[in-house]
C-alpha cells in the first residue's frame, strides 16, 4: 500500500480508520513511501517492524521521500527472520515454514521502483529487478530450492498491459539436450487487464517473472 507519508508532524496514518481496519485483518502488510526516517516511532501492537528509510534527498526537498516498512505479525517472527536489504529499493524477510502454515520457508520482498520517468532515474545505479533476481538465486542456494517459496509485493509502477508474464511457445522438446532434467514448461496463461499500457518498468517485471519464474 503507497501511503505518501506514513507520520508527519501534522499526522499519523497509523491511527486512521483505514490502517488500523487493514492491521486488524491482515497478518502481514506491506507500506511504501512512508517518507520516514529515525525521527519517528513506527511501532504498531502485536506487529514487528521491518523498516528501510531512504538515506538521501533531492537537494531542497521540503520533506523526505520513498521508504518501505513490511509489519509481520508478532507469531510469524522467529530469531532467523533473514533480512536483507537494498538501498532503499527493497527487502527481504524470511517466514519460517514452522510458523507459516506452509511446507517451505517463505521468503517475503518489499519493494518500491522508482517510475520510469522520474527524475530520480539518473542516481539508479543497478535495475531493482536485476538485484532481485540476484536475491532469488543467492536464496535459493543457500536454502535449497526446493525449500523456498517466494512472494514480491509493494508499489513497482510497472504497467504490463496483457503481455505474457511466461515464456511463449515453450516447448522443451526442441532443447531436449540442453535443459535440465528439472525444467519446467512454462503453461499458456492469458492475461486479464484493465490497464493495456506497457512502461519500461513493465517490461523488466515481465522479464523479471519469466526469468525468475514467479
Amino acid at each position: 500500500m503507497n501511503v505518501q507519508g506514513l507520520i508527519t508532524k501534522y499526522h499519523n496514518k497509523l491511527d486512521s480508520n483505514e490502517l488500523v481496519n487493514i492491521f486488524e485483518n491482515n497478518d502481514i502488510i506491506g507500506l511504501t513511501e512512508t517518507w520516514s526516517g529515525n525521527e519517528y516511532n513506527y511501532d504498531v501492537n502485536g506487529f514487528t517492524a521491518f523498516a528501510l528509510h531512504r538515506n538521501t534527498n533531492r537537494r531542497g526537498a521540503k520533506r523526505k521521500s520513498g521508504g518501505i516498512i513490511l509489519y509481520l505479525r508478532n507469531k510469524l517472527v522467529t530469531k532467523d527472520n533473514v533480512v536483507i536489504e537494498h538501498t532503499d529499493s527493497h527487502l527481504w524477510v524470511k517466514i519460517d515454514k514452522l510458523v507459516n502454515g506452509l511446507n517451505k520457508n517463505l521468503f517475503i520482498c518489499l519493494c518500491y521502483i522508482i517510475p520510469s520517468n522520474s527524475s530520480r532515474q539518473i542516481q539508479v545505479e543497478n535495475n531493482v529487478y536485476d538485484l532481485m533476481s540476484n536475491d532469488i538465486i543467492s536464496i535459493k542456494d543457500t536454502c535449497g530450492e526446493e525449500n523456498c517459496l517466494f512472494m514480491i509485493m509493494g508499489d513497482t509502477n510497472s504497467r504490463t498491459g496483457i503481455l505474457p508474464d511466461y515464456v511463449s511457445f515453450d516447448n522443451s522438446m526442441l532443447l531436449d539436450n540442453l535443459l535440465p532434467d528439472e525444467y519446467s514448461i512454462d503453461q499458456y496463461m492469458p492475461r486479464n487487464n484493465q490497464d493495456k499500457q506497457v512502461n519500461q518498468n513493465g517490461r523488466r517485471l515481465l522479464d523479471f517473472l519469466r526469468s525468475t519464474g514467479l
